[in-house]
C-alpha cells in the first residue's frame, strides 16, 4: 500500500486510509476530466447528464466523503497512534434499468474507497457506464484512476444472467445493489461468503414541496430540470408536485411555466416512443379530471388537480397539486426518500417538527434532488467499504 490519505478525525485521533493509491492524486486524476468534458460530451449522455457528472467531477465534492467520514486532511508525525482502515474487498455492484446516470456516479464513489468493483448493468438500461469509462480512458492522464480502470474495474459479462449473479455474489465482500424490493431479496438468497455485507437501495419515491411565494423564474427553470433528467423513473425524481398552502389557481399557473420553459431544458426532439407515450398520459389525465397540458414537442406532461383525484402514470407525466403542509406529511408514501423544496424559509425548526416520523431520508434544496453522494437512503454506504487495519 502507498500513502494513502492522512486524516484527523474531530477527536483529534491520526487516520490512516491504507489506499492502493494517493487520494489527493486519484480526485486530481478525476477533476483534471473537466476541461476535456466541457469541450465534448459523449453521446451516449444527455446535456443534463453529462452537466450533472461534471459538478460532481469536482475536487470539493470528490473529498467530501473523506472529510466526512474520516476528518481532514493531515500529515503523518510518527509520534501519535493512528487509527488505520483498509479497502474491504471487491464491491459487486447491481444497477437498476431506469436511473443509468446512477452506474457512473456509484463506480466514481466507489473507486476512491480502493476496492475492487464489479459491475452488472440493468438489463435494460443504457449503457452510461461503459460510455463514461471509455471517455475516460482517452482523457485521463497516466496514474491511480488509468490503474483503477485496468486493474480494479470489471464489467460482469456472462451469457446467462444466473450465471452472472450467482458469480458476483460468490465472489465479493460487498453486495451493493440498487433496484426493486424484489431484485434485492433475490441477491440476497444467492449464496455469499458468511462474513460479507449487503448494501440494497431498494423502491422509493421523492416529491418537489414548493410555496408559491418562492416559485422564481429560476425556480421553475430549476424544477424543469430536475424533472428532465429521469422523469418520475428516478428514486430522486418528484413523483408529484405540491404546492404548500396554495390553490388550484397556484397549480394552473405553475403547470403553464413548465410547459413554456420546457424547451429551455430539453431543446432537442424526443423520441417517438416519449412523444406518445405522452400523448396517451395527457389524455389519461383528461380522462381522471387533470387539467393537463403537452409540453411543446410532445415530451412532457404536467398536470393541475386536487390531491383525491385518481394518481396518473407515465416517465414524463408530472401531477402538480396543492395542500397544507400538515395534510402534505399526511399524503407521504411510506417509501418516501427525498423532498426537494423551494421554500420561503427552509430553515425554520418548523420543517424538523413536521418532517419527524416522516420517514423522509432527504430534505434538500430543489436543484439538488439528484445530488447522488457518500451517505444514501440514511445509509452510509462509502464508510462501510472500510475495514479496521
Amino acid at each position: 500500500m502507498s500513502e494513502g490519505a492522512w486524516l484527523r478525525a474531530p477527536d483529534q485521533t491520526v487516520v490512516h486510509l491504507e489506499l492502493p493509491f494517493d487520494a489527493a492524486r486519484m480526485i486530481r486524476d478525476w477533476s483534471s476530466l473537466l476541461p476535456s468534458m466541457a469541450r465534448a460530451r459523449s453521446e451516449a449522455f444527455t446535456r443534463v447528464e453529462w452537466a450533472y457528472l461534471m459538478t460532481f467531477l469536482d475536487a470539493e465534492n470528490l473529498w467530501r466523503p473523506f472529510l466526512e467520514e474520516f476528518g481532514n486532511p493531515t500529515e503523518a508525525s510518527g509520534e501519535e497512534p493512528v487509527q488505520g482502515f483498509r479497502p474491504c474487498g471487491q464491491v459487486a455492484l447491481w444497477l437498476p434499468n431506469n436511473v443509468s446516470l446512477l452506474g457512473p456516479l456509484a463506480a466514481i464513489l466507489i473507486s476512491l474507497s480502493g476496492c475492487p468493483l464489479q459491475v452488472k448493468l440493468g438489463s435494460r438500461g443504457l449503457d452510461l457506464v461503459n460510455a463514461f469509462f471509455d471517455f475516460v480512458r482517452v482523457h485521463a492522464p497516466e496514474g491511480p484512476l488509468q490503474d483503477f480502470l485496468r486493474d480494479r474495474l470489471r464489467m460482469a459479462r456472462f451469457d446467462r444472467q444466473d450465471a452472472r449473479n450467482q458469480q458476483m455474489a460468490a465472489s465479493s465482500a460487498v453486495r451493493m445493489v440498487f433496484g426493486s424490493d424484489q431484485a434485492a431479496r433475490a441477491i440476497e438468497d444467492l449464496p455469499h461468503p458468511p462474513d460479507s455485507l449487503g448494501i440494497y437501495f431498494t423502491d422509493r419515491v421523492s416529491e418537489a414541496w414548493v410555496e408559491p411565494e418562492a416559485l422564481s423564474e429560476e425556480v421553475v427553470l430549476s424544477l424543469a430540470r430536475v424533472f428532465a433528467v429521469y422523469g418520475r423513473r428516478g428514486c430522486t425524481s418528484p413523483a408529484r408536485v405540491v404546492i404548500l398552502g396554495g390553490t388550484g389557481k397556484d397549480a394552473s399557473a405553475l403547470r403553464d411555466r413548465l410547459a413554456r420553459l420546457w424547451p429551455r431544458v430539453m431543446r432537442a426532439h424526443c423520441s417517438q416512443s416519449q412523444a406518445s407515450e405522452c400523448l396517451m398520459g395527457n389524455q389519461l389525465a383528461l380522462a381522471r379530471g387533470w387539467e393537463s397540458v403537452l409540453a411543446p414537442g410532445h415530451g412532457a406532461v404536467f398536470a393541475a388537480g386536487g390531491g383525491d383525484l385518481e394518481p396518473l402514470e407515465g416517465t414524463f407525466v408530472l401531477p402538480i397539486t396543492w395542500a397544507s403542509p400538515g395534510d402534505a406529511v399526511a399524503a407521504l408514501p411510506p417509501i418516501i426518500q427525498t423532498i426537494g423544496y423551494a421554500l420561503k424559509e427552509p430553515r425554520a425548526p418548523g420543517w424538523t417538527t413536521l418532517l419527524e416520523g416522516s420517514g423522509v431520508k432527504r430534505f434538500v434544496p430543489l436543484a439538488t434532488m439528484h445530488h447522488f453522494g457518500h451517505v444514501w437512503d440514511g445509509i452510509p454506504f462509502w464508510r462501510m467499504l472500510f475495514t479496521e487495519a
